[in-house]
């Protein structure tokens, strides 16, 4: 249980060091990085939005070098490792 918590905490370290990077560089370079993931998106009446990606959800999270088990839910997961991060500071 204990590694598991420790490789959790190391994997949101690292996605806040990507956000920050994100944060950090030129709407052009953003747009280049998005458009990687992102084939198109499609938005129509009553704010009906369809998106359409590269990749699969599997593809992004071996990219990453990230995985979840199936039951554990990613909201969840980032909502508790941001609940450990900021507790420890």
């Amino acid at each position: 249980m204990l590694e598991t918590s420790e490789n959790r905490k190391r994997e949101y370290d690292r996605l806040l060091s990507w956000a920050d990077l994100y944060g950090k560089i030129s709407f052009v370079a953003k747009k280049m990085i998005v458009s990687q993931f992102i084939k198109s998106i499609l938005v129509g009446r009553n704010y009906n939005i369809e998106e359409d990606f590269n990749v699969t959800f599997d593809e992004f999270q071996s990219f990453c070098g990230v995985k979840f088990s199936e039951n554990v839910k990613v909201e969840d997961t980032a909502l508790r490792l941001y609940a450990q991060h900021k507790s420890k500071k």
